[in-house]
């Protein structure tokens, strides 16, 4: 179903701890844990 959705063009936000899974969507990866600054 989300692959479905994916190729008719809808927006679809998958929040995974295996990101592979869902590598064949043509996906963009963003990483969260990245976005968090580093402690000073």
């Amino acid at each position: 179903m989300l692959d479905l959705a994916a190729r008719r063009g809808l927006q679809v936000i998958v929040l995974s701890c295996n990101p592979a899974d869902y590598h064949t969507f043509g996906a963009t990866e963003i990483d969260l844990a990245a976005l968090i600054p580093k402690s000073m």
